[in-house]
């Protein structure tokens, strides 16, 4: 057998990423064959951006949210797609029963910018979460970003 690759700055990933066309197709939503998804839902455009986040779940719009955060304390404005096989931005609260509420307080929860937990002492109710997240993911295209 041979010797694991070198780690460290000298070290190269022994394939090429995907090519375009790959990671296209990857993003069709799920259970679906590219060629079902774009039946359903319109040709994928070429978009170019700065950032391409996967998810829109808690720690895709957390990051979306910090990067936004970063680039405006430095002037800067960046260009990010964020895409989903859902619908709706949430993750998977979409998915789950109605009775389901996260493992930590109310405070904890959300994204920096826009605070959860106003007016809140325990733990969320799922359709506060998906309304959480719906409503911040409009402010955002509201606004914009």
């Amino acid at each position: 057998a041979e010797p694991p690759p070198p780690r460290g700055p000298e070290f190269r990933l022994p394939w090429s990423p995907l090519p375009l066309a790959s990671a296209t197709a990857s993003l069709a939503p799920r259970g679906l064959a590219h060629g079902e998804a774009e039946a359903k839902v319109g040709k994928l455009a070429d978009v170019e951006v700065d950032y391409l986040v996967i998810g829109a779940g808690a720690w895709g719009l957390a990051f979306t949210d910090a990067l936004l955060a970063q680039a405006e304390a430095v002037g800067r404005r960046v260009s990010i797609a964020l895409v989903d096989d859902r619908d709706t931005p949430g993750g998977h609260w979409n998915d789950v029963h109605p009775f389901v509420r996260p493992d930590q307080p109310s405070a904890y929860y959300g994204v920096p910018s826009r605070s959860f937990a106003v007016g809140k002492k325990a733990n969320p109710k799922l359709e506060e979460i998906l309304v959480y997240y719906s409503d911040l993911v409009e402010e955002l295209k509201e606004e914009g970003k």
